[in-house]
């Protein structure tokens, strides 16, 4: 008798050393523990890893919003892949929802303003590419970002988005000092 699978989050093993995974299930508030792991797997500074953690937290959510993997009992996989001039970040889902359209992910018109974030559109900004593949039963959608150059500042290899972000961190910081 097979034994039952580990309750989720659960690691998932890679026959790849490059390549480290996991699965959450269907549950928004796990998004904070998915931002942690992403940040600890990349190995970078908390500074290096904010784009691949911003990206990996709007691919997580647009994966629950969008997809089967939001309903009771789905899952959602962040794969975490070490290149070698760059980190990619992937999420992996179970297809669309029941009675939806399967359709491509794409690039919205959302704004600052809206109520549920900036998805494809903030991955478009902080990745070098981003891309998709999948059919009827999953998608993975996919972002890559330049790994950081060795005795470089930090800021300076950050988009512009995070740089602001890092900016006014490092100067909170000192002001506490």
């Amino acid at each position: 008798m097979p034994l039952p699978p580990l309750p989720l989050p659960r690691f998932v093993r890679s026959n790849q050393p490059n390549v480290l995974a996991v699965e959450y299930g269907a549950d928004s508030r796990l998004a904070a523990q998915a931002r942690r792991w992403v940040w600890t797997a990349s190995r970078l500074h908390r500074l290096q890893a904010e784009p691949l953690v911003w990206i990996a937290n709007e691919l997580f959510a647009n994966s629950l919003r969008h997809t089967r993997s939001g309903l009771l009992g789905g899952k959602t996989r962040l794969t975490l892949t070490h290149l070698p001039n760059h980190l990619r970040i992937a999420a992996t889902d179970e297809g669309p929802l029941p009675d939806s359209v399967p359709g491509e992910p794409y690039l919205s018109a959302e704004t600052e303003a809206a109520p549920l974030g900036l998805g494809l559109t903030l991955v478009s900004a902080l990745a070098t590419a981003w891309g998709w593949h999948g059919d009827q039963h999953g998608h993975t959608v996919w972002a890559e970002v330049a790994r950081p150059k060795p005795g470089k500042p930090i800021i300076q290899f950050m988009p512009a988005v995070t740089r602001h972000a890092a900016t006014a961190r490092l100067e909170a910081v000192a002001g506490e000092r």
